[in-house]
């Protein structure tokens, strides 16, 4: 009961067949960020609950965001699921966007984490929207990067790179390997979902050849069947103009002897 639950949450319900496909991705995103975004609001309640009183403050400012952004996720699970996936899905991307271009601003253009959300949110914009979107966001994204990158050189934008000084940690590498995995398996998804449509494509077309064939074999069943029906009346026509020739001069060799009486 509950996979058959899971399963309607995330199904198109779009009938174009390419903007289904699109719909799916996008609701199995959005039921992964949702289960993602629940485990760290989870966390940091625990962590809220379990605080001193001088501590409490920033976990319950951190357990209050993170909800909300999971409320946030699962209300646009809720209008995909109504027929609102498109404008969701420029909503994700903005977001995703906005949160990357953010701490670039704030961690400086090379952090490592924000270069692999841009990727993420190109190959998201690719295959949530279109390929034309996502080269046109590739572009601002490297604008915007470019625009950054000059304005923390002349040290009008100070940045905070406190980060460079200290080693990677086993939270940055599982932070990479997770959009990594993200990357992945948008990726896995749409193939998949086009995998789907090509085999749809074929059977179409397997079964488009078939009733051709069939087609042909009652075409040609039905004009050897005119054929013999078209023969057989030139048959009959023939013996009626035959017997019209034996009339004829039987008649004829009956009037000869009735002229001469």
């Amino acid at each position: 009961m509950a996979t058959c639950y899971s399963v309607n949450i995330i199904n198109p319900h779009s009938t174009d067949k390419d903007q289904a496909q699109k719909e799916f991705v996008l609701n199995v995103l959005l039921a992964g960020l949702i289960l993602l975004t629940a485990l760290f609001a989870v966390s940091a309640w625990i962590g809220e609950f379990n605080a001193s009183p001088e501590e409490k403050a920033p976990y319950l400012g951190q357990a209050l965001e993170v909800t909300l952004i999971c409320l946030a996720f699962v209300v646009g699970l809720y209008l995909s699921r109504q027929g609102k996936s498109r404008s969701i899905a420029y909503s994700v991307i903005f977001l995703f966007l906005a949160a990357s271009l953010f701490s670039s601003y704030y961690f400086g253009v090379n952090a490592p984490q924000m270069l692999l959300a841009d990727a993420l949110i190109i190959v998201m914009s690719g295959i949530l929207i279109n390929a034309r979107f996502a080269i046109v966001l590739s572009a601002s994204i490297s604008m915007i990067l470019l625009l950054l990158t000059y304005l923390q050189e002349q040290k009008i934008i100070i940045i905070q790179d406190a980060w460079k000084s200290h080693p990677s940690t086993l939270r940055d590498t599982f932070l990479y390997s997770l959009t990594l995995f993200a990357i992945a398996g948008i990726s896995w998804l749409f193939n998949r979902e086009l995998e789907k449509a090509l085999q749809r494509a074929r059977w179409s077309e397997q079964a488009l050849l078939k009733h051709n064939q069939q087609l042909e074999k009652l075409v040609s069943k039905r004009t050897q069947q005119l054929q013999i029906s078209q023969a057989e009346k030139l048959s009959q026509i023939a013996n009626f103009a035959e017997f019209g020739k034996l009339a004829s001069g039987l008649f004829h060799d009956l009037a000869n002897p009735l002229t001469i009486v």
